[in-house]
């Protein structure tokens, strides 16, 4: 049995700093818009984008934009490029859970997460924590994934499989009994659902370039090109996506990868092996 303290416990503060970081580096941020145009220079790299808004559609001019939008990625980028050449190779990781309450008494704060996938030989996973709604301390368990589910869209909600929720909450009641529950009580459970979690079907993300190659598309000679000839192989589009659920964590360090591979830098990670898969 490995233990484990996530490093995820506080993801609000997390991003509270992050924003604050950015306005230190005196960057622009904008929501609630959408990407919906991209401009591309006579050799293919990419000039400016459209972003639609209910202030009205804006053009940003850029040399470089990158796509880490989660989930939704893959599909982003075959809408804005429909001649992408490249195979995400995505897959669905649609996990069942549940939510026992729990009768412990924590420090504020507290978070714990069990991991018995080699006492079970499958995902199952005790994550401890406060509930902001209710102040409650409640127990998730997660665990019996099914690849095969496919909701509509990257926002659909499946129905949880009732089988994997029957069996969630046989080992609710096996693992915490030992001074959680009398021997005769069955652990109270809140909530159940599935999580609809697409990714890639590897263990290493997609942090890397885009060559213009992979966006194929008309060419225009290279003469009307407004960069110089050493730059023209460069589509200046970046992605960065496949983390899964560990993405929150993975994040800063994928970020500083690829920042130094745009700027030129040497990546302080060798980043071969996180190109588009085979």
């Amino acid at each position: 049995m490995k233990t484990e303290f996530s490093r995820t416990s506080n993801p609000r503060g997390l991003g509270k700093w992050l924003y604050k970081r950015c306005l230190e580096y005196y960057v622009s941020i904008v929501i609630d818009c959408t990407l919906f145009k991209v401009h591309r220079c006579g050799c293919g790299k990419v000039r400016s984008v459209e972003v639609k808004s209910a202030q009205g559609d804006h053009l940003y001019e850029c040399d470089n934009l990158v796509f880490a939008a989660g989930t939704r990625t893959p599909q982003l980028v075959r809408e804005l490029f429909p001649d992408f050449s490249r195979d995400f190779h995505e897959t669905v990781n649609s996990g069942n859970w549940i939510i026992v309450k729990s009768t412990a008494t924590v420090r504020d704060q507290m978070r714990a997460e069990v991991i018995l996938d080699e006492v079970v030989d499958h995902q199952l996973e005790f994550v401890g924590r406060k509930d902001l709604a209710t102040s409650h301390f409640v127990i998730w368990v997660c665990g019996l994934n099914d690849e095969e589910t496919r909701p509509d869209g990257v926002t659909g909600e499946a129905e949880p499989d009732e089988d994997a929720i029957k069996r969630l909450r046989e080992y609710a009641a096996q693992f915490l009994r030992n001074g959680q529950y009398a021997l005769r009580d069955d652990p109270e459970v809140l909530e159940k659902g599935r999580t609809y979690r697409p990714t890639i079907d590897r263990e290493l993300p997609i942090v890397t370039s885009v060559s213009c190659a992979d966006l194929r598309g008309p060419r225009i000679s290279k003469a009307k090109s407004h960069h110089v000839e050493r730059d023209c192989a460069k589509s200046g589009i970046w992605v960065c996506t496949g983390h899964g659920r560990y993405g929150i964590t993975l994040g800063l360090g994928s970020g500083k990868l690829l920042s130094q591979m745009i700027v030129g830098e040497q990546p302080d990670l060798d980043v071969a092996a996180l190109g588009f898969p085979p």
